[in-house]
């Protein structure tokens, strides 16, 4: 099976394909690294050259390494350029010199600060690797957004998730806008070869609407009850078990027994975030990211708990890709084991989305939940404004989904940051007299009790880089 599979470039009419990434880094098994090069070679015949990439010590690379099949080497800027491409000649000892991943930039995680990489530090690894006339591919020369549920996560001395936004502080922005940084990059590379002709590209205007008024449509039990299934056991079940991958599910259980006051409810490896409720009541919040397993309640016999968890992306590099999301192991309440469950997915897909309209006209209008709740809001653009990019800001709305005429546009945690607004691209936008509708599913906190502050904005400028606790 092919771990990971990409095209990179296009080389005067050679098609170069990776057939692993970093496996020096994880693993050492010649046979499984010679399946890779033969099942590749058996669909795209002989019209490719292969090759795998690795980190620059000797052994990753040694370990890496396939049999006729190209080394390429990774590293970003400050590294020791000359010291790098001696490690690769020492395991390969002819071929071209490839960086096949120089970065330019860096991931961002959840609550940390964004990632930025100076111009003159790329400049500087930049023109050393042409110097020793080396090929070079940027990743990532192009900033992207992980739409959807889609961000990963990855795993280091605790689980870090990543935002919606993978700009990357790359060159080109998420939005495709060039940046200092690629003015700088294109100077330097102009000092090797001769630049395309024409006009130098610049930043795309995008577009500013007026705020919109949103309002609660439904709570989400509300919204469950009328979108999804649910499944019984005696013991908790995966998302992987419910066939449910991404985003989120509500466990649910009654307590069957007399209960201390308060009680410790302690739920074992969470994956990944969890809001606690008794009786629809918030008690707390679990996190494998701040290694909160446990939290005291206040329950009595009879009452239900309900855990809704949310999959915030799976790891996707290391040992740890095999990355199960939701409640695996037994939840305890004091002493006790909680049996019993019903495990409702919670489905979040267009057409579930699509009846909220039809929905709202027969909602309780008793319901007293803010959150967590769908939020509705619905605007036209004039025929006069042309359709643009824009970026949905979110002011006092704390945690969520966010979608614009029912695509999902990403999860949103501006109290956290680095990540403040959500790249909307022109392409979802719908012309009058088409009505569009932005749809939140807020979590924590909605900013509705003042009528003049429920809003969200479509607005000209990103912000990736907002504030961040500090650890």
């Amino acid at each position: 099976m092919l771990a990971y599979y990409t095209v990179l470039f296009n080389y005067k009419d050679n098609l170069n394909t990776m057939i692993e990434n970093e496996y020096g880094s994880i693993g050492c098994d010649a046979q499984y690294k010679s399946h890779l090069r033969e099942l590749v070679r058996k669909t795209l015949k002989t019209d490719v050259v292969l090759f795998t990439t690795d980190g620059s010590s000797s052994s990753i690379l040694s370990c890496g390494k396939t049999d006729e099949v190209l080394s390429t080497i990774d590293f970003g800027t400050g590294a020791n350029v000359t010291y790098n491409f001696e490690m690769l000649r020492w395991n390969q000892a002819s071929g071209p010199l490839v960086n096949s991943e120089f970065y330019p930039g860096w991931l961002d995680h959840w609550g940390q600060p964004h990632a930025q990489v100076s111009s003159d530090s790329i400049v500087k690894t930049l023109t050393d690797m042409l110097e020793a006339n080396a090929s070079v591919n940027v990743y990532m020369f192009h900033g992207g957004t992980s739409f959807g549920f889609t961000a990963g996560s990855n795993l280091g001395s605790t689980f870090q998730a990543c935002p919606t936004s993978y700009d990357y502080d790359a060159p080109l922005s998420e939005a495709g806008d060039p940046t200092p940084k690629y003015y700088a990059m294109r100077e330097a590379i102009g000092k090797f070869f001769p630049l395309p002709a024409g006009r130098v590209p610049q930043p795309a205007p995008k577009m500013q609407l007026p705020a919109i008024t949103m309002k609660k449509a439904m709570s989400l039990w509300e919204f469950i009850s009328r979108t999804s299934y649910s499944v019984f056991s005696t013991y908790p079940l995966s998302f992987e078990d419910l066939s449910h991958p991404f985003g989120f599910v509500l466990y649910r259980t009654t307590v069957t027994f007399q209960t201390p006051d308060p009680a410790i409810l302690t739920v074992k490896g969470i994956a990944d975030r969890a809001h606690v409720y008794v009786n629809r009541v918030l008690q707390g919040i679990l996190s494998r990211e701040q290694k909160a397993e446990s939290l005291p309640i206040k329950v009595l016999e009879g009452q239900d708990i309900e855990i809704l968890v949310e999959n915030q992306g799976r790891v996707c590099s290391g040992y740890y890709i095999n990355d199960r999301k939701g409640i695996f192991q037994n939840v305890t309440l004091g002493s006790q084991t909680l049996a019993n469950w019903t495990m409702t997915p919670v489905k979040l897909d267009s057409d579930s989305l699509k009846q909220l309209e039809k929905w709202e006209n027969n909602i309780r209008e008793n319901d007293p939940v803010s959150v967590p709740s769908i939020y509705t809001g619905t605007f036209t653009i004039s025929n006069e404004t042309k359709l643009l990019d824009s970026f949905l800001r979110l002011d006092g709305w704390h945690k969520g989904v966010a979608f614009l005429n029912n695509f999902n546009l990403g999860r949103y945690w501006p109290i956290v940051g680095p990540q403040v607004t959500l790249y909307a691209p022109s392409i979802l936008f719908q012309a009058s007299p088409s009505v569009n509708q932005v749809t939140l599913l807020e979590l924590e906190n909605s900013p509705c009790g003042d009528k003049d502050n429920c809003t969200v904005q479509f607005v000209t400028t990103p912000v990736v880089n907002g504030t961040t606790p500090l650890y």
